[in-house]
């Protein structure tokens, strides 16, 4: 029963989201402008995922964008845009990009005026369930909001307390 409960708190622990104030104050630009810069790196693609994350203790801000059908990540350190790496996956994401009529630029915007604060986390999802939304969590007073958008209107759908 101990290894159990062991395990479970791992998990839970695992699951968590990073401590963003300390990798905000790290930061000495936005997600958006972080969008900005991969997409210098991947001209004529489109930006699908984006978030920043501590990984091996380098803070970078991560982010995956779609190019024909392949999807090519890219990673870039928080304190100054440089590009810490790129790789080009085997992922087609070209059904995302077909259903999404907004960037993920306008996704942020609109959810920062809905939950004024910074974007930590900007994604694209598309299902069966329901239209494609972007989801934006947002962090403010330490705390993050959820703020599900309609990817074709742009309109705010939800928002929610992560």
């Amino acid at each position: 029963m101990n290894s159990l409960v062991v395990s479970w708190g791992l998990l839970v622990a695992l699951r968590q989201d990073p401590d963003f104030a300390k990798l905000l104050e790290k930061a000495k630009y936005t997600l958006t402008e972080a969008i900005a810069k991969g997409k210098k790196e991947v001209p004529g693609g489109k930006v699908l995922s984006a978030y920043l994350e501590e990984n091996d203790g380098n803070p970078r801000y991560f982010l995956y964008i779609a190019l024909g059908q392949k999807t090519v990540e890219v990673a870039l350190d928080l304190k100054d845009g440089t590009l810490s790496n790129k790789e080009t996956l085997d992922d087609d994401d070209s059904k995302i990009v077909s259903a999404v009529k907004i960037t993920l630029e306008e996704a942020i915007a609109t959810a920062l005026k809905k939950v004024p604060g910074k974007a930590v986390y900007a994604d694209f999802d598309v299902d069966e369930k329901g239209p494609p939304e972007a989801e934006v969590n947002v962090f403010a007073d330490g705390k993050v909001t959820r703020v599900l958008i309609h990817a074709v209107t742009g309109e705010v759908l939800k928002t929610e307390p992560k």
